[in-house]
């Protein structure tokens, strides 16, 4: 079920675009996630990146030619349902972006590092086929081009349509996505570590 209503938590909201984040990340470095759902949700953004939600920079952005649809466990590809099923119910739901002429989808244009990004990209099970990667240019307020990266399904069925601009941020329970959140991080930084382990072997 989605609810509608909800407060989007924004920890910092900085001029687009923002100095580098912490001093440390030069514009280069710097890449630009379009969080939309509970992805645009400082809270959920720290639980997945394990960075604390006081140094997350965000900027709100419309994404023009976008539409936040609802996807049902079933309607995801299997190789990522699968991996879910481990985790959720049948009735898990989960918000995704596709392309549509003249929609238009509201969320928070984030500054990570590319390491961040990865994370990201773990979550949302791209190396499994659910959500796919895409590079947009947007405009600026200085009338500059701005990439941002989105992550969109394609050519996958959905159950619905949410409005863009209303739509509450979370499309399932907050507390269970949060801790789902933390405990693939937590599986992440162990692969990882795992990897180091038998490259130093």
């Amino acid at each position: 079920m989605v609810r509608k209503g909800s407060r989007v938590q924004v920890s910092k909201v900085a001029p687009f675009i923002n100095m580098p984040y912490n001093g440390n990340m030069t514009t280069e470095d710097r890449v630009l996630y379009f969080g939309y759902g509970a992805n645009r949700d400082a809270s959920m953004m720290a639980a997945i990146l394990d960075r604390p939600a006081s140094e997350l920079v965000g900027h709100p952005l419309v994404l023009d030619n976008y539409a936040l649809v609802v996807q049902r466990l079933d309607q995801i590809p299997e190789s990522a349902s699968t991996i879910l099923r481990g985790s959720w119910d049948d009735d898990f739901v989960s918000y995704a972006a596709v392309r549509q002429e003249g929609s238009k989808l509201s969320g928070i244009a984030w500054e990570l590092t590319q390491d961040e990004l990865d994370r990201m990209n773990d979550w949302e099970l791209t190396e499994f086929g659910w959500f796919s990667v895409n590079r947009e240019a947007v405009t600026g307020p200085a009338g500059n081009s701005i990439e941002i990266v989105i992550q969109e399904i394609i050519d996958q069925p959905y159950d619905h349509i949410v409005d863009g601009a209303t739509y509450d941020t979370w499309a399932i329970s907050k507390d269970r996505l949060l801790a789902q959140a933390e405990r693939a991080r937590q599986e992440y930084d162990e692969r990882f570590r795992d990897l180091e382990t038998k490259n130093f072997s």
